[in-house]
């Protein structure tokens, strides 16, 4: 009844008015109040005496000019505000509350459902409890709620926290700056799309987007890291600008990119594409279905293609490299020995054809090449006598870089080694072994002779048997022996078993410690003892002994010691084992008639003795200085080439990287812009969202927009759009209005 009463009411009232010519005055609708059929009052409605106001319903009040307020205890308190509804209230300027408890409390807002409310100048919130709480904010859907200025938020319990914000669908939630969330909960966590980071896009039921421009497209993915991209089903980039494309596909290395079903780039600057590709190693590559590159470096190119091992290299279907540094080329090639290039296997062999004539040292040659060398030795072995070669048994090999082998069974295995002769071996790094059955290893260690063995770092033996076996040692003569730390051997079966000892002369021993015996059969097997002369031979630590019990020695210019003497004078005396020492004689005059009595050459060593020793040391030292040399210069040269060749190549590498960049950034471009557009209304629809994609020589352009119908006359349409040329994002809003 009070129904029909307002109406029949404020129909009378409109008729009145149109036939009225009294100006217009404040009105107030006449209600029944006590349900008689029968209008009899306002109902303690209130339109404040304004001329243009109009308060319809018990205790409604409008109480400014152009002010509206129909419903139980309706409110419209600002000049151009409308309240419909029960408790309905409008206290801004030019707002807009239509439903029970709807509040619009600033200007130009506007509020519609029940307990909608709008708390800043241009908000919108529409749904039953829906609200909008910051400047030029929508919230559409019941319990849609807008934080962030100008942020939209669209579906039940959908939330736009960030400044900018897009929310759309159910529980989706947008929380960073300019962030989108597009999509509803799909499981039974209460949570739908959410985009978490500042400028974070996620699309996709239960869709995550959560650090810094991150961006997700794909129902259940994740971009866990800053500016990374999941797309499809179930996808993770995990960590920053990671890209995770396909169904199951993971990024977690920085920078990675998994693009295939079930795809796994798991370290950082790693790039997996295929179904079932993995690449596990820093910087690793594995392109092909179930290819797999799994250390640092490694590039698995094929289906199927495997590369195990730090910069190994494995090209065609199949194919496994294995050794460090290797290279696999071609289906079912195999290269499982390190700095090798095979292109096939011990059941698959090819041939390398169209191979142009190498120019440079380290150039392949090619059977024209070879067979002009060959020809070349036969003849010049026909003609001249400067090198023979002849021998049987198996092939010398030379496995290491810049390695060099000759000889029956000789092996260079190892970098810039040399084995000369039959059966030679020179292996660790920059090793050389010259002579039948030698043998050298470690580092810069040289063997010369028949049957010589140097092994340590820079140990030489020089002679036949010679032994250098610990790191500096040095063995030179027939059968000598060094086999310690910094010991030296020099002569025919001398021996130094102790670090740092020194043996000169034949079948010379020191055996201890820094000892040292000089003189043929010499002995110093005690610590830091010393035994000069034929024979000699120490007996105690530190002890020093020249030549044998039966020996007799000189000491030079002793008499010139004498008349220099002053102060006490003292005997020289010596026990039973040798071992000498001093006794004080006061008789000065009696001592010098003793020391004279004696002549200087029973006493004295000969110098010249030790002259002619030391000087056939010293030039067989400078032999060997001049063959390292001329070993170090060749070193140096190889070296020097190659480094030229690598700036070379560096120079190229960095202009290409320019050019695919700047080509990059312009076709991502070009690729956004096509796939930017507005949306239409879907016909019978509120709002309409679409998702656009274009591609444009090989750079890939993504854009989303919406649009939706706040009334019969008034349009809001917002759009985004990325690429992958540059990684930037661009948008628009706008807004339509009908007339």
């Amino acid at each position: 009844m009070m129904t029909r009463t307002i109406l029949l009411s404020t129909a009378a009232f409109f008729a009145v008015s149109i036939f009225d010519p009294t100006p217009a005055a404040a009105e107030d609708c006449v209600l029944d109040t006590d349900g008689d059929g029968v209008a009899d009052g306002t109902a303690a409605a209130d339109s404040d005496s304004e001329d243009t106001a109009l308060a319809c319903g018990p205790n409604a009040t409008a109480t400014s000019g152009n002010a509206t307020a129909v419903g139980s205890q309706a409110e419209a308190t600002a000049p151009g505000s409308t309240a419909l509804g029960a408790g309905a209230s409008a206290s801004g300027n030019n707002t807009v509350a239509i439903g029970r408890d709807a509040g619009a409390s600033n200007a130009n807002s506007i509020a519609v459902g029940n307990r909608a409310a709008t708390f800043s100048a241009g908000a919108i919130a529409i749904g039953a409890e829906s609200d909008a709480r910051n400047t030029d904010t929508i919230a559409v859907g019941v319990n849609a709620r807008t934080d962030g200025r100008a942020s939209i938020a669209m579906g039940r319990l959908s939330r736009a926290q960030g400044a900018t914000s897009i929310a759309l669908g159910e529980q989706s939630d947008a929380v960073g700056s300019g962030s989108i969330a597009l999509g509803g909960d799909d499981d039974s966590d209460d949570l739908g799309a959410q985009a978490l980071g500042d400028r974070a896009v996620a699309i996709g039921a239960d869709s995550s987007a959560s650090a810094y421009a991150s961006t997700v497209i794909g129902a259940h993915s994740e971009a866990l890291g800053s500016q990374s991209f999941a797309g499809g089903y179930d996808t993770i980039a995990s960590a920053h600008f990671t890209v995770a494309i396909g169904v199951g596909t993971q990024a977690s290395g920085m920078n990675a990119v998994a693009l295939g079903n079930q795809t796994n780039a798991t370290e950082n600057g790693t790039i997996a594409i295929g179904t079932y590709a993995e690449a596990n190693g820093i910087s690793a590559l594995a392109l092909g279905g179930g290819s797999l590159a799994d250390a640092s470096g490694a590039i698995a190119l094929g289906n199927g293609a495997n590369a195990s091992t730090e910069v190994a290299m494995a090209l065609g279907v199949g194919s496994a490299a294995s050794g460090d540094s290797s290279v696999a080329l071609g289906a079912g090639s195999i290269a499982d020995e390190e700095h090798t290039v095979s292109v096939g296997s011990s059941e698959l062999q090819r041939r390398i054809v169209n191979v142009a004539d190498g120019t440079a040292d380290t150039d392949a040659v090619n059977l024209g090449q070879l067979n002009a060398a060959m020809l070349t030795i036969e003849q010049a072995t026909a003609s001249a006598s400067f090198l023979a070669v002849n021998g049987t048994g198996p092939a010398p090999t030379a496995t290491g870089s810049n390695a060099l082998g000759l000889g029956a069974n000789a092996v260079a295995n190892g970098d810039l080694t040399t084995a000369l002769g039959a059966n030679a071996s020179a292996s660790g790094l920059n090793t050389t072994a010259v002579g039948q059955g030698t043998s050298a290893s470690g580092v810069q260690a040289a063997a010369f002779g028949s049957g010589a063995s140097a092994a340590g770092t820079g140990a030489l033996a020089f002679g036949a048997f010679s032994q250098a076996r610990g790191n500096f040692s040095t063995a030179l003569g027939y059968s000598s022996f060094a086999p310690a730390l910094q010991a030296t051997a020099v002569g025919s079966s001398a021996q130094t078993t102790g670090e740092g000892s020194t043996a000169l002369g034949r079948s010379a021993f020191a055996r201890a410690g820094n000892a040292t015996a000089i003189g043929i059969g010499a002995r110093a097997d005690f610590t830091g003892s010393t035994a000069i002369g034929a024979g000699a031979t120490t007996s105690a630590t530190n002890q020093i002994a020249i030549g044998r019990a039966d020996n007799t020695v000189q000491v030079a210019s002793l008499e010139n010691g004498t008349d220099g003497q002053s102060g006490t004078i003292y005997l020289v005396t010596a026990d039973e084992n040798g071992t000498l020492g001093r006794t004080a004689f006061t008789q000065g005059a009696a001592m010098r008639a003793f020391q004279r009595s004696y002549s200087p050459s029973v006493l004295a060593v000969e110098d010249a003795q030790f002259d002619a020793l030391a000087a056939d040391v010293t030039a067989l030292t400078g032999r060997v200085g001049t063959l390292e040399g001329q070993f170090d210069v060749l070193s140096a040269d190889v070296t020097a080439l190659t480094g030229r060749v690598g700036v070379l190549e560096g120079q190229f590498a960095d202009l290409s990287f320019q050019l695919e960049d700047l080509d990059q950034r312009m076709s991502g471009g070009i690729a956004q812009a096509m796939a930017m557009g507005n949306a239409p209304i879907i016909p019978g629809k509120s709002v309409s969202v679409w998702v656009n994609a274009a591609t444009y020589n090989g750079q890939q352009g993504l854009a989303g927009s919406f649009a939706g119908r706040v009334s019969d006359s008034v349009y809001l349409s917002a759009g985004f759009g990325t690429n992958t040329g540059d990684d930037e994002w661009g948008g628009r809003v706008g807004i339509g209005f009908g007339f």
